[in-house]
């Protein structure tokens, strides 16, 4: 192998770590327990996790889980329970974007 080639090689070995690196963020056990709680039908957790994806919050900005956990809750009822907390709403990420 050439220098050359030895160089294109680590190049790519390295963007490829680079980009990986940037769609695999490390979450925290309290992320991962709310995660659970959430994927169980846990109606608190599952709006507070949509909060915490709406605002990119212990886990990457993502509008639409934020929407899907937010509807999870919503069909259970949350929004009654939380309409007078004052906390944002998941639903809010999407009023953020300019048409």
């Amino acid at each position: 192998m050439t220098h050359a080639v030895r160089i294109v090689a680590v190049v790519a070995v390295l963007t490829a770590l680079v980009l990986l690196n940037v769609s695999c963020e490390v979450q925290t056990p309290e992320i991962d327990a709310l995660r659970a709680r959430a994927e169980q039908g846990d109606v608190d957790a599952q709006f507070d996790l949509g909060v915490s994806y709406a605002n990119g919050d212990g886990v990457p900005q993502d509008d639409a889980e934020a929407v899907r956990l937010s509807r999870l809750a919503a069909d259970q009822g949350v929004a009654g329970r939380r309409s007078t907390s004052g906390s944002c709403t998941p639903t809010v990420a999407a009023s953020r974007r300019t048409t």
